[in-house]
């Protein structure tokens, strides 16, 4: 019913407008494209709105979609069907997506009721073709130039020449005696006036037939045919034969007789009231298909119209949300920015003060304000990887990994929590698992991070344990599967159903006593779908929790161990003054305490414009440039020395930001920094971008192996 162009372009249209993944029109009865099954299963719903979580569950509890909602489509007032909208990611429908669903749905209506008027148009046309044919009289169409368009049967048995030789020609080219075309010139002045006037004509002939000479009596109406403008294109001629009409005898008995019996069967006509009664029953059914016809073409002008509005209407909607979705990315960026300059400060003064002479007591106070620095670290990193999947910007790093290592450095990182808990946390691999893998180690380091620290946080006694074992095996590949096993708290049926959500938090006496935003599970889903795997959860309240995932992994070789070598000459570099451009007090001093205890000579310039009259008096083998600052910013500023140095005496220079959004990097690089470090900066990050990007001054050797 639908064309499958309009179907694509208002479902294409309604997904980029509201931002989901799967738009369905979905009709009851009849479906000329393609529908997924779990639409085209549901009855057809009467009124706009969104599914609860309770037709949610009972009616896509095994489909992907944790969003539902649907518009209904009408069709001559009663329901056809739905216009389906769906996601992946619980969401709500609010009022201006609820209205712009209507009124796709509308539209979809519109179209609908206008496609059945038009079948059922050309069905009457194909009937009315079929009658046309069948008549008994000479009925043709005809365009200005008196060609014949159109002609049914009994036009081509009069005039003894087939269809395909009487279409595209007129009279004069049909090969006519011209003493026959003298005899019909009262009937073509008539028809070139109806093409004139555009009212219709009638006219009465006669001329001669057959071989005897004898003479036709015919009587022709001319009936205008119009465009949308109101312009003739065409006339419809209808010739009757008043002798055909009558019939009083076989074609075989009168053939033959002459004038006066053909003035005897004339004497037999239909009267001429009778002929005038045919003539304006068949003049109004012209007019009504007319006007049928002009409604129709102003409908679909209309509907023309009306998709057009709705287009702009939807690219405007595009806009409105490509718009938000750029000014949400512009505040997490700046939100990063903020939150990660103290962070900074937090996390590498703690750091430098754990490496002083504490009393036992400052060191636990310490080491408090330090892993709440590093859990506030986590949360800001949780919150930014979030916002990356969900923009599509999380990429994958596949490279070859040792598992075992990859999770004995997960297990390093709870080793403090787990013995302040008294808790046992056991590492079992399956012997069939390889020991070198290829993947994404840090992300599948970080789904194993969250789901040990969801089991740790909500386990206060027994054990955790993390369990890999091969579920599918295939040439070069094997489907793993890891397990995180608790003896904790556990969950219902219910929660563990909305448990991957985001933000989602069994209740709040949960988030009360526990903690946490309920990020984590749900960037550990979305990260475990990003590697094309499954994650799921089994749990009992009060028994514990067992939390999987399935991740697809390539078998890689294992790397073949260096041979022994010799004791070799390792040269230490000995490192010239290094630069610190950085605007904000602590980070200065940060920054000045680590490549004071790295034995480096530092610097500061407070901006860019200060760096520069620094760089103009003076050498430096490295400038740490942050790249948020007033007046002119780290890329400006590193523009600006590009510009101005010696191609020759080029100095390096290393970006340092708390922007920690997808892009930045490209962004140091195309400024012309060397490399770029993410707020906080741990020293040996820093002890690392020294020792790659500095010039060193000189060298003293020591023998090693």
């Amino acid at each position: 019913m639908l064309p499958v162009e309009f179907v694509e372009k208002i479902t294409s249209l309604v997904r980029s407008a509201l931002g989901v993944s799967v738009v369905q029109i979905c009709l009851t009865g009849y479906q000329d494209f393609t529908v997924d099954p779990w639409f085209r299963s549901q009855a057809p719903l009467g009124t706009t709105g969104s599914l609860c979580d309770a037709d949610l569950d009972a009616c896509f509890s095994h489909s992907p979609w944790r969003f539902v909602a649907a518009a209904p489509i009408f069709s001559n007032s009663a329901l056809a069907g739905n216009l389906w909208i769906a996601d992946r990611q619980p969401r709500s429908l609010d009022r201006a997506h609820s209205l712009l669903l209507e009124h796709a749905a509308s539209l979809v209506s519109e179209r609908l009721e206008a496609e059945e008027r038009f079948d059922e148009s050309q069905q009457r046309n194909l009937m009315y073709e079929k009658y046309i044919d069948m008549a008994p009289d000479q009925i043709g169409l005809l365009d200005p130039e008196l060609r014949s368009i159109m002609v049914n049967a009994a036009t081509s048995r009069f005039s003894g020449l087939p269809k395909e030789w009487v279409l595209g020609k007129n009279l004069w080219e049909m090969g006519i005696p011209e003493s026959i075309l003298a005899q019909m010139s009262d009937w073509e002045q008539m028809v070139r006036k109806v093409f004139e006037t555009g009212e219709p004509g009638s006219t009465s002939y006669a001329h001669t037939a057959g071989a005897e000479g004898y003479m036709l009596y015919c009587y022709s109406l001319a009936v205008p045919q119009f465009n949308c403008r109101g312009e003739v294109v065409a006339v419809l001629n209808i010739t009757y034969d008043r002798a055909a009409l009558e019939m009083p005898f076989k074609l075989e008995d009168w053939a033959g007789m002459g004038e006066q019996l053909m003035r005897e069967v004339a004497a037999h006509r239909v009267t001429q009231e009778e002929l005038a009664r045919l003539n304006a029953e068949l003049e109004e059914r012209v007019r009504e298909r007319t006007v049928r016809y002009k409604l129709l073409n102003q409908k679909l002008r209309a509907e023309i119209g009306e998709r057009q509005r709705i287009e702009v209407e939807l690219q405007a909607a595009q806009a409105r949300a490509e718009a938000a979705a750029r000014a949400k990315s512009d505040f997490l960026a700046a939100a990063s920015h903020e939150l990660r300059t103290p962070m900074h400060g937090i996390i590498s003064m703690t750091d430098l003060l754990l490496e002083s002479e504490l009393s036992a007591e400052q060191r636990e106070l310490t080491a408090i304000i330090s892993y709440c620095g590093e859990t506030m670290l986590s949360l800001i990193n949780n919150i930014l990887d979030f916002s990356k999947i969900e923009a599509g910007r999380m990429e994958l790093d596949v490279v070859p990994f040792e598992l075992p290592r990859l999770i004995d450095s997960v297990v390093a990182m709870f080793a403090e929590q787990l013995r302040g808990k008294e808790l046992q946390l056991q590492v079992l691999i399956d012997s069939r698992v390889p020991g070198q893998l290829e993947g994404d180690p840090v992300r599948l380091a970080q789904v194993l991070t969250n789901l040990v620290g969801n089991s740790l946080k909500f386990t206060s006694r027994g054990q955790i344990a993390i369990r890999v074992h091969p579920v599918a095996e295939q040439e070069n590949e094997m489907r793993l599967r890891f397990e995180v096993v608790d003896t904790g708290i556990g969950m219902s049926a219910e929660t563990t159903s909305r448990l991957f959500q985001s933000f989602f938090q069994a209740d709040t006496s949960t988030t009360r006593k526990y903690g946490g935003t309920g990020l984590g599970l749900a960037i550990s889903r979305q990260l475990v779908e990003l590697m094309g795997g499954q994650i799921g959860v089994e749990s009992r309240l009060e028994e514990g929790s067992t939390f999987w995932f399935v991740l697809p992994l390539k078998v890689s070789a294992p790397a073949e161990p260096p041979p022994p070598s010799a004791p070799v000459v390792v040269r230490l570099p000995q490192y010239g003054p290094i630069l610190i451009v950085e605007d904000n007090t602590v980070n200065q001093k940060v920054l000045l305490r680590h490549l004071e205890r790295l034995g480096c000579e530092a610097a500061v310039a407070e901006t860019g414009a200060e760096a520069l009259t620094v760089l103009a008096s003076r050498s430096f083998t490295l400038v740490l440039m942050d790249c948020q600052m007033p007046v002119m910013d780290g890329f400006q500023a590193t523009a600006e020395i590009r510009r101005r140095e010696d191609p020759a005496r080029r100095t390096p220079i290393v970006g340092i930001t708390a922007n920690a959004s997808a892009g930045v990097y490209e962004l140091c690089l195309a400024a012309g920094m060397d490399d770029c470090l993410i707020k906080p900066v741990r020293r040996e990050q820093l002890t690392a971008a020294i020792e790659r990007w500095a010039l060193p001054v000189g060298t003293t050797e020591r023998a090693t192996g």
